[in-house]
């Protein structure tokens, strides 16, 4: 019997051992990125959401700032969105859409978790207007908001926190609120 006949016969069908952890390595990869992936939705989520509040009230900012009136952002957290709208009370137009600008943070971001907690800018006031020179004020009033002026979103067990500084108008995103 030649020597390549007996190799042919003692090799039997089948997976080396080898074969088989490489592929359990990559399964194991691809669990790894599956998993990170799927729990980092939600804080993705909120962190999302609270960026778009944080550009929205910039946006209202600058137009106060370039039309040279007030400019009024409105929260209504049990429906979970915001307008803004001019000092006539009349609904800006979203220059992103044409359409009135009108934001459903759940619709919006894509999430129906996505929770718009609380919104306080003092005395209980859920808007804010920005005046001509972008000084943010308590919604339709000349009085200041509060040093604690905040926007909590949430979703799951992430939160993040839209604040709002007094005079200046800074406004910044925290994790956590």
């Amino acid at each position: 019997m030649s020597r390549r006949s007996r190799n042919q016969k003692s090799r039997s069908p089948g997976f080396t051992l080898i074969q088989i952890i490489v592929v359990m390595v990559l399964l194991a990869i691809i669990a790894a990125i599956v998993v990170i992936n799927v729990t980092a939705t939600g804080d993705v989520k909120a962190k999302a959401a609270a960026r778009v509040i944080l550009s929205d009230l910039q946006y209202a900012q600058s137009e106060a700032n370039r039309r040279q009136e007030a400019i009024t952002v409105t929260f209504y957290p049990a429906e979970e969105r915001y307008t803004l709208s001019d000092s006539t009370g009349q609904v800006l137009v979203n220059p992103k859409t044409n359409g009135n600008y009108e934001v459903n943070l759940p619709q919006d971001i894509g999430d129906s978790q996505l929770d718009l907690l609380t919104v306080d800018f003092g005395g209980g006031a859920v808007a804010v207007t920005f005046t001509s020179v972008g000084e943010p004020v308590q919604g339709g009033s000349t009085q200041p908001i509060s040093s604690n002026s905040t926007i909590v979103v949430r979703n799951g067990d992430y939160t993040y926190t839209v604040k709002i500084v007094p005079v200046t108008g800074k406004i910044s995103v925290v994790s956590g609120t």
